[in-house]
């Protein structure tokens, strides 16, 4: 579901002060004082509460820099929600299941300028211009299905020829969606709020990180109620890079981005978080959307293998 992109440069975080002394520096570092503030919070908290301090500090090395993308925010227009849809004549419009005779045209979540996007704002290689559009199929049924991917990602090289495509989705009425107002309530421009990112899931078991930090449970509920403080917003809101938030129990929402067609997970650390959405809607209470993609893909800046699962409460 992308246009090849050729050789480009890339945006990606890494390198950039904290604010925390030299000895307390992530190894991704974040740009924001806020950001880094939160990171020093999360240190104290840590340490109240008995971790030792070497384990602290190399969770603290697992840092990313992300971005919170909402309407409401006070940074920089880069992007707006919803449509219009514009794609270049060759490009599929995503649907659901991989089948345009079958499935569910996507709806367009967002698209993102990604010329707008400050350098080294998050920890994605991102194609330095161009579009990012990030379609998803919200419906509650897909929640935890993830034999085919109900989210898919396109990108479109800046100078692409393109034009506006209309779909109407014309659900029955009593189609869980029918009622959800895509086109009144996801709408507006999306203004960027720098943010920090550490692993933040209740559940760990299984996950490859508890090899070297056997506090992850601690250390992550630590991190989730500093991170939570003014983190909900009202409406639509997007998280850019980072780690997947899960709330639910599940575990690492990227793992399950990892699993191919046939039900086989590819290797989670060759995966990464591209975005997770929270709709913020009328009739999508509760309800995330992921997109994950392979790390030498991104860095290719080849978005068709890009998938997306959906948890709901």
């Amino acid at each position: 579901m992308s246009v090849p992109s050729g050789s480009r440069p890339t945006r990606s975080g890494g390198g950039l002060p904290t604010g925390l002394p030299a000895e307390r520096q992530p190894a991704t570092g974040v740009r924001d004082p806020g950001a880094s503030e939160k990171l020093a919070r999360f240190r104290d908290a840590a340490l109240a509460q008995g971790i030792p301090e070497g384990d602290v500090e190399r969770w603290l090395g697992l840092a990313r820099p992300s971005l919170v993308l909402s309407s409401d925010g006070e940074g920089p227009v880069v992007g707006h929600f919803g449509t219009p849809v514009t794609l270049p004549p060759d490009v599929t419009f995503p649907v659901y299941g991989d089948d345009p005779d079958v499935g569910h045209h996507e709806h367009l979540v967002a698209t993102l300028d990604l010329a707008a996007l400050p350098e080294g704002a998050t920890n994605l290689s991102l194609p330095s211009d161009g579009h990012l559009l990030l379609f998803a199929w919200p419906a509650r049924e897909m929640s935890e299905y993830h034999g085919s991917s109900c989210a898919y990602a396109v990108y479109v090289p800046a100078g692409a020829e393109v034009g506006e495509r209309v779909w109407h989705h014309d659900y029955e009425p009593d189609h869980e969606l029918g009622d959800v107002d895509f086109d009144g309530e996801l709408r507006g421009e999306i203004r960027l709020e720098y943010d920090v990112s550490l692993p933040d899931y209740e559940n760990f078991e299984g996950d490859p990180l508890l090899k070297d930090h056997p506090h992850a449970e601690e250390l992550g509920e630590v991190w989730s109620n500093i991170h939570s403080e003014g983190y909900w917003r009202k409406g639509p809101q997007l998280q850019l890079g980072g780690y997947a938030l899960d709330a639910q129990g599940w575990g690492d929402p990227v793992a399950q981005c990892a699993f191919d067609d046939g039900g086989d997970a590819a290797r989670r650390g060759d995966w990464t978080l591209l975005a997770q959405w929270h709709p913020g809607m009328y009739g999508l209470e509760g309800i995330t959307v992921y997109w994950a993609i392979p790390e030498e893909d991104l860095v290719a800046h080849r978005f068709s293998p890009a998938r997306g699962v959906m948890y709901a409460d």
